[in-house]
């Protein structure tokens, strides 16, 4: 099942355990740890009134040929790249948020909890939506191919925290620095990752957010003196 394929990546790819859900959950245990139901439910409610942000992005390349000495001494020719101009942007949309109800995994004391977000824009935005995307991917388009890149975020939304039910130590290896450790070699990372799923549960919540304008630009102390000097 899902568990033989994580010892199975752990083995072959020990780092992959960094990677994991449980691995990002204690990653940075200080910044990323929830103690209580008060404290989860105010994380959850924070990210589901948080409006969805958008963010673009494109990389201007080209390709150059090298002419480079072999082993046997023949000249020959290869393709590099050559990144180019490089620009990006974003901002909050307005949304409107259809999350599920949360429903919390108390099976096990310690959970780590993967968050993922689902965003796009309503009908009625779509095509406002698309035309000014595709408007700063063609003014910043400077050369002869390009990588465009699309993402959304949340603001408070983490991509793993550690959930505790119950104010508790947690064991020594439940921590960055001994994940990390025991990252390092294909036998200690299945160990490790055994460790932590005994330990820890696992759980996904996905924020869900339909997008129906592009939200006004936040006013500034700056921007604010700026209109009263006309």
């Amino acid at each position: 099942g899902n568990k033989s394929m994580q010892y199975v990546k752990s083995l072959l790819c020990p780092c992959t355990i960094c990677c994991s859900t449980r691995g990002q959950a204690i990653g940075k245990s200080s910044n990323n740890k929830l103690v209580g139901m008060t404290a989860v439910m105010d994380y959850v409610i924070s990210c589901k009134n948080a409006p969805a942000h958008y963010h673009w992005s494109i990389q201007n390349y080209h390709y150059r040929t090298v002419t480079y000495t072999d082993s046997e001494g023949k000249r020959q020719t290869r393709q590099e790249r050559v990144n180019t101009h490089f620009a990006r942007t974003g901002g909050d949309l307005v949304s409107t948020d259809s999350t599920p109800p949360f429903q919390p995994n108390v099976v096990k004391q310690s959970v780590a909890m993967r968050c993922k977000l689902e965003a796009s824009p309503d009908d009625s935005f779509k095509q406002e939506y698309d035309h000014r995307k595709h408007g700063f991917y063609a003014s910043n388009t400077t050369d002869s191919h390009q990588d465009h890149r699309e993402w959304w975020t949340l603001g408070p939304m983490k991509p793993a925290v550690h959930v505790s039910w119950v104010d508790q130590e947690d064991p020594w290896y439940a921590n960055g620095c001994v994940r990390n450790l025991a990252a390092l070699t294909p036998l200690t990372a299945p160990c490790w990752l055994k460790a932590m799923n005994s330990y820890m549960g696992k759980q996904t919540v996905t924020f869900k957010k339909t997008c129906s304008g592009f939200a006004a630009p936040q006013r500034t102390p700056k921007n604010l003196r700026d209109i009263a000097a006309g």
